[in-house]
């Protein structure tokens, strides 16, 4: 088999996916006509074969019918040359013509040949080609599971052939094809092994798509904090390599979460540097898209008026290029925005337009999933067709055989005719009514199953106004939701002052009336700021912010919607007395602290939150005034940088003994708009994140310490070297989660261990864990770690030292972190770098030796985690056995007895 060569294959890659996505640059005229003359002077062989299919790839794009022709004469010389390979390039290229014009069916058919025969050559360059343009044409037309069938197929040989950057590459294409089919689990799976090879490879274009995408799935799950963490690695590296288009959309990407996180001056930051970007590019669909999403950020700003205006400006360039995805979420914003403004004539109008794009989207996929089926359907007639064609000339044939013997029984042959036709008639009648009664029967069926879809949609959403989405989508996928536990959470009650008063006055339904009508505009207030409303109990209101997602601004949150909850209560009320009518008068209350949530009840869910963070803030709102935000001394601690308060003294509480409490005033005033101090300035929010962000800095920390290790770690330290803290870091996080570890502080104080657990060796080699928490002391204060995780960090990293004694859960999972590969698939490689290693430090002296200590090694070791032992335990003992069978015979390094 002659050798292969991958430079070229990725080569003919790149030209191929120039082909596949019309950007193939101007021919070179030149070129061609060189191809030309050695065509025209070539006899009719193998190379002639070569040269037609090369003059084919020049025209695919710029003239597909000349290039077509092409690939059919270097087909027709090929198959009557026997020249086997040039039949496979010939069909590739009709392929890629089909494919062009969309005519997948043609495409996959003409690839299946190319393929067949490259794998009779065992030709790994024209099969990985081949395989790899029949997993992208299954994927465009949405058949994920063959996609996936393919890509697997070209993993194979190229793990065969040894290529990292193409098995990376492969992997981030399979992730792609799971993100689409909505797997995030094992799309994850995949972009962490492609990962893995492009941090090894420092492979920047990869480690940018492949964070964004990581960025994606997990924006999907609503886990925005990683989210937000993965989309600034990609930024971070995006604006080493100045690729513009791409940074765009990075900011994009931050833009839309930061508006999820309610941090609205960052989200629209980030959406004017991708605009600005955009048009300097002449990007006419990013530009639409992005001004729909500076248009949400508006929306949540109460900044209707530029909101229309942004959302008018999608719509002019979206129809331009007729972009109906656009011209949907520009059209979809603009009727919500009318509705709220009670314009219902303009809404209904834009909601109509908005339904016919999304209408539109639709029809398109339904028209290709049907002309598929048609295509189909066709093939399978014509198939029959021929089938009977062949039978009736057959028929003809053996009749003009036997047509004396036909003339001798013409009487009975024609009462046997007549029979046959009688019974293929009644069987005609029969399948006709069957058919009739099957589909009488389906359109019941198709009737009941549309009316049980509208069932269970009605169910699903009824279920999402009961609960958070988070905790609805475990209780329909797992039956039951399990109870949280948030460290950090502000819960908000408030009541009606002279509520029993009025109340008494009003009959039942102007009670519900004035009732419902504040706490729809509560629910629609707390929404904005991300905060989860809990429950109503008579004229008391409660919710909290924090939860369901946990974040560190939910004090702030919760105080910024208390003012807007306060000014909508006097607004009412003036409103009210003017009228000549009695009003009531709003108290809140609000207290931070940690609190459990979880659903109650098996018949009639309800969410609910337990704790005496809870109790605390209800004594709050009874301890507090009229018109008034009474705050505790916790909450206060969080919040006195952003408002003025008044100390107010200190209240008794049920065991917790004396709770100090302050009137929240205003926004300080150069935070604020106004005057007046109710609404907060884009110089408010700089410090809000300025305040998040100074408080443990993992990130930055874990930039730092990489750096560090990256420029001081000796370069002979083969094992415990970069790669290894990186393994070590990714471990943790894994086998803290399937321990049940969901507190992010919990899990990035670990992955800082991780980190920092031997650095030590910058400095010495043996008892470096000290040395590392030197380091971890030295630079955590700068990135914001308190005292008190630095020295829960400093415990990780000596619990790692030999003989490992963990003293509690997480000094377990640390420890099984640093041993995890003792029982992973790559042991003998990873063991084998640990002894070089230690051949370097003098520390052993032959393989023999090595083996001596590993069993010894092994033979005390255990994991303390279950998961781990699960997982990893079996295969240790696997390796144990066989380093025992080896020691038994002679060694490379040993001399042998002749």
């Amino acid at each position: 088999m002659r050798k292969f060569r991958l430079e070229k294959f990725f080569s003919f890659l790149v030209i191929t996916g120039w082909f596949l996505n019309g950007n193939l640059p101007a021919q070179n005229r030149q070129k061609i006509d060189s191809l030309y003359a050695l065509e025209r002077a070539a006899k009719d062989d193998t190379s002639r074969v070569n040269l037609l299919n090369t003059i084919c790839q020049e025209y695919l794009v710029s003239e597909p019918e000349v290039a077509l022709d092409y690939a059919n004469q270097a087909l027709d010389l090929a198959t009557k040359l026997e020249y086997h390979r040039g039949e496979a390039y010939a069909y590739r290229n009709i392929a890629l013509y089909h494919y062009n014009h969309n005519e997948f069916d043609k495409a996959l058919e003409n690839h299946s040949r190319s393929l067949d025969i490259f794998e009779k050559l065992e030709d790994k360059e024209g099969m990985l080609l081949s395989l790899n343009s029949l997993g992208l044409i299954y994927f465009r037309q949405g058949y994920y599971p063959l996609a996936i069938k393919y890509y697997l197929s070209v993993s194979l040989i190229l793990e065969d052939i040894g290529d990292k950057a193409a098995i990376a590459n492969n992997y981030c294409s399979i992730a792609k094809i799971y993100y689409k089919d909505g797997n995030y689990a094992l799309a994850l799976d995949y972009l962490q092994s492609a990962l893995k090879i492009q941090l090894e490879q420092n492979d920047k274009q990869g480690l940018v798509e492949n964070y964004n995408y990581m960025g994606n799935i997990y924006f999907q799950r609503n886990n925005l904090q990683m989210a937000l963490d993965y989309y600034q690695k990609a930024i971070h590296i995006e604006e080493e390599v100045k690729d513009d288009l791409s940074l765009a959309s990075c900011y994009n990407n931050l833009g839309k979460v930061y508006l999820q996180l309610n941090t609205f001056d960052l989200a629209l930051d980030f959406q004017k540097k991708a605009l600005k970007i955009q048009e300097e590019h002449h990007e006419d669909e990013a530009v639409a898209f992005t001004y729909t999403y500076i248009g949400q950020v508006d929306i949540r700003l109460s900044q209707t008026a530029l909101a229309i205006t942004d959302y008018n400006k999608a719509i002019e360039i979206a129809s331009g290029i007729d972009n109906k995805e656009i011209l949907k979420e520009a059209y979809g914003g603009l009727s919500s925005i009318y509705a709220k403004q009670n314009n219902f004539q303009k809404a209904y109008q834009y909601f109509l337009l908005f339904t016919a794009a999304k209408d539109v989207i639709l029809s398109k996929e339904n028209s290709r999933s049907l002309s598929e089926v048609t295509v189909k359907y066709d093939t399978e007639n014509k198939e029959k067709e021929n089938e009977l064609l062949t039978k009736d000339n057959l028929n003809k044939e053996l009749h003009a055989k036997r047509q004396q013997l036909i003339l001798k029984i013409m009487i009975g042959g024609s009462v046997f005719l007549l029979l046959l036709a009688f019974l293929f008639y009644w069987s005609f009648l029969q399948k006709k009514s069957a058919l009739k009664e099957l589909a009488e029967k389906n359109a019941i069926i198709v009737k009941q199953k549309e009316e049980g879809e509208k069932e269970k949609k009605r169910s699903e959403e009824l279920l999402l106004n009961i609960l958070p989405i988070e905790t609805a989508e475990e209780l329909k996928n797992y039956g039951k939701a399990a109870p949280r536990h948030y460290k950090m959470a502000t819960v908000l009650f408030t009541d009606f002052k002279g509520f029993t008063t009025i109340a008494e006055k009003l009959t039942p339904e102007q009670l519900v009336f004035e009732l419902d009508h504040c706490f729809c505009k509560f629910d629609e207030i707390i929404s904005r700021y991300g905060i989860e409303k809990i429950k109503t109990i008579g004229d008391a209101y409660m919710c909290a912010g924090g939860i369901p997602i946990r974040n560190r601004s939910n004090p702030v949150d919760v105080i910024l919607a208390a003012f807007e909850l306060v000014d909508f209560i006097e607004n009412w009320k003036r409103e009210k007395i003017s009228n000549g009518k009695e009003a009531w008068e709003i108290r809140v209350g609000i207290h931070t602290g940690p609190v459990v949530a979880g659903i109650v009840g098996s018949r009639k869910f309800a969410y609910d939150i337990w704790g005496d963070t809870v109790n605390t803030a209800s004594r709050m709102e009874s301890s507090g005034e009229a018109g008034k935000i009474n705050i505790s001394g916790e909450t206060h601690a969080f919040v006195s940088n952003f408002f003025d308060c008044t100390f107010r003294g200190k209240i008794i509480a049920k065991n917790k003994g004396e709770i100090e409490m302050y009137f929240v005033d205003r926004i300080k005033p150069r935070l604020s708009v106004n005057l007046e101090g109710r609404r907060p300035a884009e110089d408010f929010f700089k410090l809000l994140s300025t305040n998040l962000a100074n408080r443990m800095n993992y990130k930055e920390a874990g930039q730092h310490i990489i750096k560090l290790l990256s420029e001081f770690l000796p370069e002979n330290l083969t094992y415990h070297n970069i790669h290894h803290t990186l393994n070590v870091c990714s471990a943790v996080e894994r086998i803290a989660k399937l321990e049940g570890i969901e507190s992010e502080e919990q899990i990035e104080l670990l992955k800082t261990a991780a980190l920092f657990h031997d650095s030590g060796f910058i400095r010495r080699y043996d008892n470096n864990e000290e040395i590392g928490v030197e380091i971890a002391k030295e630079v955590l204060p700068q990135y914001g770690y308190s005292k008190k995780q630095i020295n829960i960090v400093a415990k990780l990293i000596m619990a790692t030292k030999i003989p490992q004694q963990p003293s509690d859960l997480m000094e377990q999972i640390m420890c099984d972190s640093d041993l995890d590969y003792l029982g992973k698939n790559d042991f003998h490689e990873i063991s084998d770098s640990l002894r070089q290693e230690l051949v370097v430090y003098k520390k052993i002296s032959s393989r023999r030796q090595w083996d001596e200590i590993q069993i010894g090694f092994l033979e005390k070791h255990k994991y303390f985690t279950a998961s781990s032992v699960k997982r990893r335990g079996q295969k240790k003992l696997e390796y144990l056995e066989e380093i025992k069978k080896r020691l038994e015979g002679v060694y490379e390094d040993e001399p042998r007895i002749t």
